[in-house]
């Protein structure tokens, strides 16, 4: 075998809930408090609409760019510090 694809979110790390609390957290990054239904105009977002809707619905002062910086810097550190295997994943 020269290579395998595999589903890592939700089948080997339990990482589901970081992207349910993804768009929250970084609102509140940036100081920023979500509205109760974010989550409901978010969750069929790609990245480049989410920081859209920041901007417009937020009056996020950044750029699309930054937004997405932003965002990914936070899924960086969750994947690098906070993510745990689910159970009966060997190391």
């Amino acid at each position: 075998m020269q290579g395998a694809i595999f589903d890592l979110d939700g089948t080997l790390v339990d990482s589901m809930p970081m992207w349910d609390a993804i768009s929250g957290d970084y609102l509140r990054s940036q100081g920023i408090q979500p509205r109760e239904d974010l989550f409901e105009h978010t969750r069929l977002m790609n990245l480049h609409q989410s920081a859209v809707y920041f901007q417009q619905a937020y009056g996020l002062a950044l750029s699309v760019p930054e937004i997405a910086h932003g965002v990914n810097a936070l899924l960086a550190n969750f994947y690098q510090n906070v993510v745990q295997a689910k159970a009966g994943v060997r190391e």
